[in-house]
This record gives C-alpha cells, structure tokens and sequence, in this order.
C-alpha cells in the first residue's frame, strides 16, 4: 500500500504516458486505501457479529446431525477441520 509501490505500477511506459498514468494512480490511491480499510473492518465486523449468531441459529441442526447420523457428522468436522 506505498505510494512508491502504485507509482512504480507506471514504469515501462513512454514519458507522456506514465506521467498521466502516476498522475491518475495518485488521484485514485486514496480511495484505495480506504477501500482496503473498510473492506478488511467490514470482515472483522462479519466474523465478531453475523458468524456466532448463525453459530446459535443453526446449533439444533448440528446437535439433530451428530446425535442421528454421527458417522456423517464427524466425517465433515474432520473435512472442515483440513481447512
């Protein structure tokens, strides 16, 4: 995410060319930026809020699967598990 690294995304170009390209790469840095940011809050904010409700909401079928069928239950823990 440097600035030298996106300005460095030019070169190979002749001059006229990387100067408009830089100057087009340093307009659009800032959203960038902070599309990464909020993209990677966004993820954190998924895993912290969404992901333990669906935890709760699906626990019965996962309690139904492993009393009735706990051949298939372990067999996807252990598939899941690898990951």
């Amino acid at each position: 995410m440097s600035p030298r690294f996106v300005l460095s995304m030019a070169d190979g170009y002749p001059v006229v060319i990387k100067q408009f390209l830089q100057f087009c790469l340093i307009i659009i840095y800032p959203a960038w930026v902070f599309a990464i940011l909020a993209g990677a809050a966004v993820h954190a904010l998924f895993y912290v809020t969404v992901y333990p409700v669906l935890w709760l909401l699906f626990w019965p079928m996962r309690a139904y699967q492993k009393k009735h069928h706990p051949e298939e239950y372990a067999a996807t823990q252990a598939k899941f598990a690898k990951m």
